[in-house]
């Protein structure tokens, strides 16, 4: 079998040739082979490396959704072990179901999405209200040093993306005393920069700010979850102004509770997306590669697959494999790499050949572009539409009306808010802006002027202790 650093140098020499017109139409066909044998090298590695890890982590689910995730695996093993590990073509079939758990899994995320961002919203009411309920208050906090603790390690970070990332960390977490209406015209000013974009672009950040602060719930955000929803109904409704030390304690515990479930199901459902998307990989491009190009790691991560689902103890079958699970240390991270050498030129040669030769030519390519979404550091990317496909300008008629909508969205969503809570909105929505800066200046004057507007000693209190925690685990 050859070794993937072959198939590196391969993908080059191929690359090469098709650009120079070296008996282009062969080159082209091997090098849609040869890349579709590297996408089988890598998901199936990866698929080797997290099966095991879903299998566990499923096992401490809350037995309410054990049932459901057994459905899911059981669909996952079936799908494996009748075509790749069985040697077998993958039909239409196994490519439909596993399509059709992906859309599945893409509705629970959203549901579980949402409710990650109902928990950071509580927990910031919370915790700036914790101080006052324990008397550990501290009407002594310092602004000015506080002020510039924020600021220096803004500037600490190494990069220009780092820095921003800082920036949307730390305010994220500041008092925020400022008008609806200022808020407002903070939001124009972010769309305005959006004008003579894609109305895509437009889209997406209006439906992200939409969903962050809770403006718009996925549709099965009351019925994904039950329990879920019921924490989430219980915090939403408390009175926070006038909560009795034991109300606190309940509600603290309500909102722990309700974190880690979330949190749980986040993760088993992340590593089973994971496997399902490897899968499709394998489903797509299977019939293209070229087997000659599949490596030893391979036929190592297909005996580990099929030991692992054919397992009726998978930790003694985990054990019997350790030696397996040795020889791929490292295997990961260079089928990747080598994988990413080659489909970086898919795009450009799709586009320039896509359509040149055959169908069946043609077809591979489109196969190749779905694996390549597919393997994407975005987990629920769309991969039913063509992502080089260009949407409409957005033009001033399309940003007015991205406004009023979020403005009508924000008017409702504060109707029947807390303070706190709309603070924690606000402050959500405000480190979701693109350009909110302009100056070094600007970013140390915001600090100041939010710092210096807030009088509260338990919010301040709190602010101090995360700034702590965020600057001393930089």
């Amino acid at each position: 079998m050859t070794r993937l650093v072959d198939l590196k140098k391969k993908g080059k020499i191929l690359y090469t040739d098709i650009c120079a017109d070296k008996n282009r139409e062969q080159s082209v066909k091997e090098y849609l082979g040869l890349l579709a044998a590297a996408f089988e090298n890598n998901a199936m590695v990866r698929i080797a490396l997290n099966l095991f890890t879903m299998m566990e982590m499923a096992q401490d689910m809350d037995v309410d959704s054990i049932d459901e995730m057994d459905g899911y695996i059981d669909r996952v093993k079936t799908a494996l072990s009748e075509t790749i590990v069985a040697g077998k073509p993958i039909s239409e079939e196994y490519l439909a179901d596993m399509n059709s758990l992906r859309d599945r899994l893409i509705d629970k995320m959203k549901a579980l999405t949402a409710y990650s961002d109902a928990f950071d919203t509580y927990e910031y009411v919370i915790r700036r209200l914790e101080p006052a309920m324990r008397g550990s208050s501290d009407e002594n906090v310092d602004k000015e040093e506080l002020s510039q603790m924020m600021y220096s390690y803004v500037f600490s970070q190494k990069d220009n993306m780092s820095i921003n990332v800082a920036i949307q960390e730390l305010v994220k977490q500041m008092p925020v005393r400022m008008s609806k209406q200022r808020f407002y015209d903070i939001i124009s000013n972010a769309l305005d920069i959006y004008k003579g974009s894609e109305t895509k672009s437009v889209d997406d950040f209006v439906d992200t700010i939409l969903t962050t602060s809770l403006s718009r719930l996925p549709d099965n955000f009351e019925t994904e979850y039950r329990d879920l929803y019921d924490i989430y109904a219980k915090l939403s409704t408390a009175d926070y102004k006038n909560l009795t030390e034991e109300e606190f304690d309940k509600l603290c515990e309500l909102h722990s509770d309700g974190f880690d479930k979330m949190e749980a199901e986040v993760s088993t459902y992340m590593m089973l997306t994971d496997i399902v998307n490897d899968i499709m990989i394998l489903c797509n491009v299977d019939g293209i590669a070229d087997k000659e190009y599949l490596t030893d790691s391979f036929e190592v991560s297909r005996k580990i697959v099929e030991g692992t689902i054919h397992a009726t103890d998978i930790y003694a079958a985990a054990d019997s494999f350790d030696d397996l699970f040795v020889s791929l240390e490292g295997v990961q991270e260079e089928a990747q790499d080598v994988l990413s050498s080659i489909v970086m030129n898919l795009d450009e040669l799709s586009e320039t050949y896509g359509d040149t030769y055959s169908e069946e030519v043609a077809d591979s390519f489109r196969k190749l572009k779905v694996a390549d979404k597919l393997f994407s550091t975005s987990l629920y990317m769309d991969i039913s539409t063509d992502i080089s496909v260009v949407s409409d300008e957005a033009d001033d008629i399309y940003i007015s009306d991205a406004k009023e909508l979020l403005g009508a969205a924000f008017d409702e969503r504060f109707k029947n808010c807390s303070k706190l809570e709309k603070r924690s909105v606000m402050a959500s929505v405000l480190s979701l802006m693109p350009v909110f800066f302009n100056s070094k200046q600007e970013i140390k004057e915001y600090f100041d002027y939010a710092l210096d507007s807030c009088n509260d000693a338990s919010e301040l209190t709190a602010l101090r202790d995360i700034v702590n925690q965020i600057t001393m685990g930089s």
